[in-house]
């Protein structure tokens, strides 16, 4: 029996390589089967192991985000929301307003689809491999409140990307709303919030 699959082995571990480790026999036999060469072959395994850790990123990401559902910008209802801004909507996917360090307010009535615009941004930046974090306006407040108080507002604001629910905010005058923090350059606030009389801006930068 031949020892070179366990030295391979050992050298993916060694290397942090666990899909060449998993997949690079298949990827052999197929190679010899096509008779590709030994270039392809590199290729194929690197590629293999590189979509394997964006996934395994992008896993990790969703995770820390704690999105309460996967919503995304293609699935919000244009037709109800008549009055929302569908070409203004459409570029904010391109989360081009992240690289420019960009702020971002969502403002409209009750039901015209904020918290899934909110939702399905934070969704696409963990896509795009951005750190994101969803959480209560509530909260927001609570855990700035308390970072203060314990003299780690630098290190609180170093996280990345807030997303924040409707919900009351203590300390303040809001009805609630969400609001998306996002770590670029310097911080990027993303705020959805419901007016107390009607309207139908529903973007504001």
């Amino acid at each position: 029996m031949s020892l070179q699959p366990e030295r391979i082995a050992q050298l993916c571990e060694l290397l942090k390589l666990p899909a060449i480790h998993a997949e690079w026999s298949a990827y052999a036999q197929r190679a010899a089967h096509e008779e590709s060469s030994f270039a392809d072959f590199l290729e194929a395994v690197l590629g293999a192991e590189r979509a394997a850790r964006t996934e395994r990123v992008r896993q990790a990401l969703m995770k820390l985000a704690t999105l309460p559902a996967v919503k995304t910008l293609g699935g919000y209802d244009f037709a109800f929301a008549t009055g929302a801004p569908k070409a203004q909507i459409h570029e904010l996917a391109s989360l081009s307003f992240v690289e420019r360090a960009e702020n971002l307010v969502l403002l409209g009535p009750s039901g015209v689809g904020k918290t899934h615009l909110a939702v399905a941004l934070g969704h696409r930046s963990v896509m795009a491999g951005i750190k994101t974090r969803f959480l209560t306006a509530a909260d927001l407040m609570i855990q700035l409140a308390a970072a203060k108080a314990q003299g780690r507002l630098k290190e609180y604001f170093s996280r990345g990307i807030v997303v924040s629910a409707q919900g009351q905010a203590q300390g303040r005058n809001a009805t609630g709303g969400e609001i998306v923090l996002i770590k670029v350059p310097r911080w990027v606030s993303f705020t959805s919030a419901t007016r107390p009389q009607s309207g139908s801006e529903l973007l504001r930068r």
